[in-house]
Parts: C-alpha cells; sequence; structure tokens
C-alpha cells in the first residue's frame, strides 16, 4: 500500500509549472494566495489544476474552493487526495 505525496513534493511541482508552464517570474511560497499573491486568473488555474491531477493523478473539481486560496493549501488538498487513493 502506497503512502501518497509529500507536500513537499507537491510544493516543488508547483513551483515548476508556476515557473516553467505560467511563466511566473517570483517565489512561489506556501503562504501566498493563488490569485492574490500569484496572480492566477481561472485560465492559469485551469493549467495549474490540470497540470497538477495529471501528475499526481488527483481529481481536484470535487474540492470546495475555500480549500484552494493558498499554495499551502493547494499542496495540503493534492497530497491528502494522493494518501486517499493509496489506501483505496
Amino acid at each position: 500500500m502506497g503512502e501518497g505525496v509529500g507536500e513537499e513534493e507537491v510544493l516543488a511541482e508547483i513551483r515548476r509549472i508556476a515557473r516553467q508552464e505560467l511563466g511566473f517570474r517570483g517565489s512561489v511560497e506556501p503562504e501566498h494566495r493563488l490569485v492574490a499573491d500569484l496572480q492566477l486568473d481561472s485560465m492559469t488555474m485551469t493549467v495549474l489544476g490540470v497540470a497538477l491531477e495529471d501528475r499526481f493523478r488527483v481529481i481536484l473539481t470535487d474540492v470546495p474552493p475555500e480549500e484552494l486560496t493558498t499554495v499551502r493549501g493547494l499542496a495540503a488538498c493534492i497530497s491528502r487526495k494522493t494518501r486517499e487513493g493509496a489506501s483505496a
């Protein structure tokens, strides 16, 4: 039975996607808000979400939006979903 993916691994992938796929040039820290601090709009949020779903084999469409407001919240959500999938 797998253990899922840790939040640090997810955070590293969020940073990679922000730089390589979204062209974000600033730092990406856990406390940053996706919209206010990283200035993601609906299109870039979709790109980020789809890339993370593909990478970690999770579905984010069933997650309440308030869980996905910060980088830390997004990383924690994906980490939790990979653990849930690993124990299924």
